[in-house]
């Protein structure tokens, strides 16, 4: 009887129950519906924010890799120059060679200006001017690599930055901006007109323990900077290419002062021993003028100070502009005359080891 009686109390539960659900079928109806829509808006929610922190992500991305991505830029490819009749340049001083064409004017060289980051600059221009083309030549600065530490300090990469993005992390990097070509030994410098952390450059560049050598297109004096400055040297420039393809690092080769013994040297009826000029510098030293601070003392022209008996006190010459001829009272910002006998021990033997290290030559 027990048995039965639950079955017939779990009937009526059911019944009780189902009358409940249709007679309240439409609040719970709402109910379920209210339920579904929260879920769905939180999943939305869910959804939403996940695409926020990817968008964001992508926006935080360092501005020079989306420039990097979306400037790629189509140009022509650079001339291909046959450079089998050029001269051949070689500097074992600084140890590099190059080829230039033919018809250039013979290289010169420029010592730096207070200031100035660079070493050294040789000077490579075209025999004869061109109204229509806005190149001249090209430039070779010298770093002490010690000094600047890496390319990024030298005054070609420098002048490019932008300042308004010195504090940007990501235009602290200039790897991006290297590239090689098989063809070139030199590598190239390129940045492009759209990127915003520098301005538009573009040259050849060496590395080596010593020193950094940055290989540069010269405009004429007045002309603007192009606003795509490799393009244009694609166009109107392909003796830059010719070139940077014959660039080479070859060794160092420095012929030092000799140094006079004083118990073997040989010394003239006069007393007096001429310090010998190197002879790669000695050969172009050439045409020097007559030096009129000289008097002949035992048939030596030496400084006329020297001459009757007292010591000179050598300074910068203050008539003559730097890299001007020097005479035999010689200063440290002029050329050595070879037709003087600077005397061995005197106080130019300090000041002509210096500029034997470092030399330079007349200006024309």
């Amino acid at each position: 009887m027990a048995e039965e009686k639950k079955k017939k109390q779990k009937k009526h539960e059911k019944i009780f129950a189902f009358r409940m659900i249709r007679k309240h079928h439409k609040i719970i109806k709402d109910v379920l519906l209210a339920i579904a829509a929260v879920s769905a808006a939180a999943i939305v929610f869910a959804m939403s924010r996940q695409y926020s922190i990817e968008i964001d992500s992508i926006s935080q991305i360092p501005a020079p890799l989306q420039i990097a991505k979306n400037s790629e830029e189509i140009l022509p490819d650079p001339p291909s120059v046959d450079t089998a009749d050029w001269k051949a340049y070689n500097n074992p001083y600084y140890g590099f060679k190059l080829k230039y064409p033919p018809d250039w004017k013979k290289p010169t060289a420029k010592t730096p200006l207070k200031g100035s980051k660079w070493q050294y600059r040789y000077l490579f221009r075209k025999g004869v001017a061109d109204e229509s083309n806005p190149y001249i030549g090209f430039d070779v600065n010298i770093y002490d690599a010690k000094k600047v530490n890496e390319l990024a300090n030298t005054e070609e990469f420098s002048e490019l930055k932008n300042q308004e993005q010195e504090n940007n992390e990501a235009c602290i990097r200039i790897e991006e901006y290297l590239s090689e070509n098989p063809d070139h030994p030199a590598k190239e410098i390129y940045i492009s007109p759209t990127d915003d952390c520098r301005a538009t450059g573009f040259f050849y560049t060496l590395t080596r323990d010593e020193y950094i050598y940055n290989f540069i297109p010269v405009l004429k004096e007045g002309t603007d900077k192009p606003e795509n400055p490799k393009k244009e040297a694609i166009k109107n420039f392909p003796e830059f290419f010719g070139m940077a393809s014959s660039i080479e690092l070859i060794d160092i080769a420095r012929s030092k002062p000799q140094a006079v013994d004083p118990q073997t040297k040989e010394t003239s009826s006069t007393g007096i021993t001429c310090i010998k000029f190197p002879p790669e510098i000695l050969t172009k030293l050439k045409n020097p003028p007559m030096p009129p601070d000289s008097e002949k003392k035992d048939g030596k022209r030496v400084c006329h100070v020297l001459a009757e008996g007292h010591k000179d006190n050598p300074h910068k010459s203050k008539k003559n502009p730097k890299g001007g001829w020097g005479g035999c009272c010689y200063d440290p910002d002029e050329v050595p005359n070879p037709r003087c006998c600077y005397p061995v021990g005197s106080i130019y033997e300090k000041l002509l080891k210096h500029y034997f290290e470092h030399p330079f030559y007349p200006k024309k």
